[in-house]
Formats: structure tokens, sequence, C-alpha cells
């Protein structure tokens, strides 16, 4: 046995290395209120506090004809609080739209630390902000944390989902017969949109149906009856259904 530096919760191997030759009995006391009568006991150490705590170590050995002898230890295991890990982070519900997040650490008797975001990056910040692609996906994020005097460490994971969402283009505007990239009236949609439910219709200010698909790829083209109408205000209304739920 020798002198050890150890994290809370950890244990140590004792091992008897007394010259009696004949077996007896064996007293293990520790001063955080431990004992032990086995020969080679294996004891668990915690410190739930925020500073390092020394414990001494007294051992007694008694043979059967009587003789007693004993040997005590003064402070020599330190056992070192183990960090807490833990975060949260901003915003709580990311998106394809916003994936930036920052982190908050919230740790506890650590003095460093090393992020996983779960996407091949990592960070030594305390408390790092991070972008993610712009894409719907799940990322496991880890964080690790230290107290470097002892090497103690502790870990906290959770899983943050990139959210899907529906963005979409409606032009407040458009030239018909222009000859122009604008000369259309039609929506752009990102994914999440289930084309087999989409509708759009247009209306004139007297409530007539101008035009009318089910195809989300065809717009509106500003002819009715094979004429273009007149340049006005025009209502639309876009029904789908989204497949994200």
């Amino acid at each position: 046995m020798s002198n050890s530096q150890i994290c809370s919760g950890d244990c140590i191997q004792f091992s008897d290395s007394s010259t009696a030759h004949t077996s007896g009995t064996y007293t293990w006391a520790f001063s955080d209120g431990q004992t032990s009568n086995l020969k080679n006991p294996l004891m668990c150490f915690q410190n739930t506090d925020e500073v390092p705590l020394g414990i001494d170590v007294q051992y007694k050995v008694e043979t059967h004809s009587g003789c007693v002898d004993s040997i005590t230890y003064t402070n020599y295991i330190q056992v070192y609080p183990r960090p807490t890990a833990y975060f949260t982070y901003t915003p709580e519900d990311p998106s394809i739209s916003n994936p930036y997040l920052v982190f908050q650490n919230q740790s506890t008797n650590a003095g460093s630390f090393t992020w996983n975001f779960g996407d091949n990056e990592t960070s030594a910040v305390v408390s790092p902000s991070h972008v993610y692609p712009e894409i719907a996906k799940e990322y496991s994020v880890v964080l690790t944390a230290y107290d470097q005097s002892a090497n103690c460490h502790a870990t906290y994971q959770t899983t943050i989902s990139i959210a899907d969402e529906i963005l979409f283009f409606i032009p407040n505007a458009f030239s018909p017969n222009s000859g122009s990239i604008n000369n259309t009236f039609q929506p752009q949609f990102t994914s999440g949109v289930d084309i087999y439910s989409f509708r759009m219709q247009l209306f004139n200010r007297w409530g007539e149906i101008v035009f009318e698909t089910q195809d989300p790829s065809i717009g509106w083209d500003g002819q009715y009856q094979n004429q273009f109408v007149a340049q006005a205000a025009y209502v639309w209304k876009i029904d789908f259904t989204e497949t994200m739920s």
C-alpha cells in the first residue's frame, strides 16, 4: 500500500503485509468511519465537500497467541471531490434555419473541460457556441469536466435535434408575359411538404378563382381563360400537409 490520490467514489485494494506467520484477527479502521475485519479489504471512499478529504488508515493485527501490533498512516489517502458535469443550451429548439447554439456550462468542482459536439467538432472553451450544418439531424453532445489536481472527471451527455422546418417563399408581385424569370407566381418550398396534398388557388377581387393547381411545380402565368388579367391585387390560398410530425 502506498500513498494514494483518488476521486470520490473510487475504491482501493488494501493488502496485509505484516510479518506474522500465524493466522489471527485483522482490524482496519479509517477516519471516515469505515472499518473492516478482512485481511485484504477493498474499500471505497466518498467526498461530498469541495476540498480534498484526507483519510487516516489504522491497521491492527492480533495473533492467536495474543500478540498485537498496529500501525497508523495519517492523511494516507487524499479523496478529491469528483466534478459534476452539466450544461444547458439556447435556443432550446434549434432548427435548420437557426442551427447556432450557445452552451451554458453549469459544471461544478471542475477546472478544465472538453466538448464533443457530435459532428466531429470539439472545444475546450468553458461555455462555447457552435454552428451545426443546416440539415435536420440529431447530435450527441458530450461535456467532460476535469479536476486536474487528481485527474478526476465526470461526463454529461444529451442529444440535440436540429429540427426540419417548412420554409417557403411567396412572391408579393410578378411580371406576366415579361420574358423575365419573374413571369410566374409560384411558391418555393423546402422539404417537409406532402406534394400530394398541395393545392393553390388565386382569386380576383370579386372572389372568382382565376387559377388553381395541385402541382407545386406549376405557377400562375397571369392568364385567366387564355387572357392576361389586368394589373391588380389578387388573393392566394395555399393548402398542404406537412410531413415532419
